[in-house]
């Protein structure tokens, strides 16, 4: 659905982990001279300074599957710290999501698109109701409403957004939310997210190795990133990671 979910999802996956160390890093607060201390941290390194150098040095040759979750605000930081996994450990595979690519040649990219609005039973619809039945299973809502619809339509069937719509509808109603005119949906903007609010879905994700990136991804391991995407490390905007 989103580029995190997609990620949680993928996690979820024997075939992805299995045999693997799973190593997943929220990048979503952490400042660009931050990265590679983060990352170092989730691998149990609280020694001293880190580097990119020195995360590839920590993982080693085993196997192992690094998540960097929201990589958009620290592109440059991210992508060193990809480019030294990929050339130096070699057991590694990466899934970066993000909103930008990281550039890197290995890197793939899988783009998350928003769910369609229209034909019979659109996917948006389907999720907005799977939510509100989840938050209120009494709620008496339907995908072939009207107003689901509609509602589905005007947030340009996006998953966040239609999680957002749901919790409110849930309490308010479908219709009191859809007839409540444009300022009903600003209720639906997440505090303190200045990187889009609830349109923040449109991403992209990668993996490594064969990697893809989150719209921005990683090189040869993995990469995930921006308006929804997953993949091998290749392209910007992408969620994804490889399972061999």
């Amino acid at each position: 659905v989103g580029k995190t979910r997609l990620t949680a999802e993928l996690l979820a996956q024997p075939p992805v982990t299995t045999g693997r160390q799973v190593i997943v890093v929220e990048l979503a607060p952490v400042a660009g001279e931050d990265v590679a201390a983060t990352v170092a941290a989730a691998l149990g390194y609280r020694a001293g300074p880190a580097d990119p150098a020195l995360i590839a040095e920590l993982l080693g040759p085993g196997a192992a599957l690094l998540v960097l979750d929201n990589c958009e605000h620290v592109v440059a930081p991210v992508r060193d710290l990809a480019g030294a996994v990929l050339g130096a450990a070699p057991g590694t595979r990466l899934v970066l999501t993000s909103r930008t690519r990281l550039g890197l040649p290995a890197e793939q990219a899988l783009a998350l698109d928003p769910l369609p609005t229209s034909g019979q039973r659109p996917p948006s619809a389907e999720l907005f109701v799977e939510r509100v039945a989840r938050a209120d299973p009494r709620a008496p809502i339907s995908p072939d409403d009207p107003a689901v619809r509609d509602l589905s339509a005007r947030l340009d069937g996006l998953p966040l957004a239609l999680e957002l719509a749901a919790g409110r509808a849930a309490v308010l109603g479908v219709r009191a939310l859809d007839t409540g005119g444009p300022d009903a949906l600003d209720l639906l903007a997440v505090p303190g997210d200045d990187r889009g609010g609830a349109g923040e879905d449109r991403d992209d994700a990668g993996d490594r190795g064969d990697g893809d990136s989150d719209r921005g991804g990683a090189g040869g391991r993995g990469g995930a990133g921006g308006r929804g995407a997953a993949a091998r490390p290749a392209s910007p905007g992408s969620v994804g990671a490889r399972a061999d």
